[in-house]
């Protein structure tokens, strides 16, 4: 089988240049007779050295809303035109390539965020091309939709009209390369971004307003009071953290025990996600939400917002609070910091759950195949790990 992937996000930090990086692989190790085409639109022509082994870069030269608006509207050029020929083509987000007639259309729907909640975003601009204009047309063009997750299904039927049965969950895989670190590398990384004692993480991922930073700012404030005895919180993700949250964290004295920090991924977040006490991940609204699961991955405790995909996701494995309520974030917080019981509870939980075979890439790898082929008994043959997960927990006593 010949599969055209776009490639278009593997620039970006974040959960779609995840999936490609553990998807690819996957689809490798499946079948020996796959083969890989990468498709490489605009500027993403630059990470054709980083993609994996066995699988063949296609830049397509072209700027990249010049070709959205061909084939949306020309119905030209065809994916063929640079990659010859293909058995299926496989959009990753919001584009979906188009392809010759007759090879099927497969597009990945990571959310429709900014369409459920436009509030939390500040780049309406770049969004309504991508939700509004972009997904509309290939969602018209797509023969089947992935959903990465039931209640990301449940959001894009409501707010698309999009017709149930044509969207397949595949829920993603935890990512291999999150493990418990060693101390030595807890040490460099603590190094690396100046953080010495006792510390709370919250893998942040895309800075952006639905990642609640704000509310978990002043909710760190009510839990730790007293600056001379209160723990750090260590907020990770890419890029340079917006003025508005370097001024809050003044605004609250809490200058000398927040930091913001930019750190390699996966190596120094893993090694800083075994270091932490705990983390924390009250987002505001998920399609998936991976750092929950990197961080179970890594022996870590975690407070998770119990909303979307998150309870989901993490099931019975972490403390789930209300994100939209600041006393709800502090009270997980004061509980998660002060009883090693309820720690080691929720410790064991995570590791448990993402070891779980369902989990694997491999499982993911094959519900994809099924897909591409519209082969409905081999989809429904594999587990999905988010529809026999433990409902949520919230008794457990320090």
């Amino acid at each position: 089988m010949r599969i055209a992937i776009d490639g278009s996000h593997w620039a970006i930090p974040g959960g779609i240049r995840s999936l490609l990086e553990n998807l690819l692989p996957a689809l490798q190790s499946s079948s020996p007779s796959i083969e890989l085409k990468v498709l490489l639109r605009g500027r993403t022509a630059a990470v054709a050295e980083t993609l994996p082994a066995g699988v063949t870069p296609v830049p397509m030269g072209w700027p990249r809303r010049l070709l959205d608006r061909l084939e949306n509207h020309v119905g030209w050029p065809k994916v063929e035109r640079f990659s010859g020929p293909v058995d299926v083509v496989h959009g990753t987000h919001f584009s979906l390539p188009r392809a010759a007639s007759g090879v099927p259309s497969i597009l990945t729907v990571q959310d429709v965020a900014y369409l459920r909640r436009p509030d939390l975003y500040n780049d309406p601009g770049g969004n309504d091309y991508g939700y509004r204009y972009l997904l509309k047309h290939s969602l018209k063009r797509a023969d089947r939709v992935i959903a990465i997750a039931h209640s990301s299904k449940r959001d894009l039927v409501e707010v698309t009209g999009i017709d149930p049965e044509k969207v397949w969950v595949v829920s993603l895989g935890v990512d291999p390369r999150f493990f418990p670190a060693s101390k030595e590398e807890q040490a460099r990384a603590r190094r690396r971004v100046g953080i010495e004692g006792d510390f709370l993480i919250y893998p942040v991922g895309t800075i952006t307003p639905r990642k609640n930073i704000e509310r978990t700012l002043c909710a760190f404030s009510m839990a730790f009071p007293d600056p001379i005895t209160r723990p750090a919180l260590l907020l990770t993700g890419p890029g340079k953290f917006p003025a508005v949250t370097r001024d809050l964290i003044e605004a609250l004295g809490l200058s000398a025990s927040v930091r913001c920090a930019s750190v390699s991924y996966p190596d120094d977040l893993r090694a800083l996600l075994t270091a932490a006490r705990f983390g924390v991940y009250p987002s505001l609204y998920e399609g998936f939400g991976l750092p929950p699961l990197e961080a179970m991955a890594c022996d870590l405790p975690m407070l998770v917002a119990d909303r979307t995909s998150c309870p989901e996701v993490v099931g019975k494995a972490a403390l789930l609070i209300d994100p939209e309520s600041v006393e709800a974030i502090a009270d997980g917080m004061t509980r998660l910091y002060e009883s090693e019981s309820v720690r080691a509870n929720f410790r064991q939980r995570g590791r448990r759950r993402v070891a779980d075979p369902a989990f694997g890439w491999d499982r993911v790898a094959r519900q994809v195949l099924a897909v591409y082929r519209d082969d409905r008994a081999a989809f429904a043959a594999e587990v999905d790990p988010l529809t026999y997960a433990e409902s949520p927990d919230h008794a457990i006593e320090a």
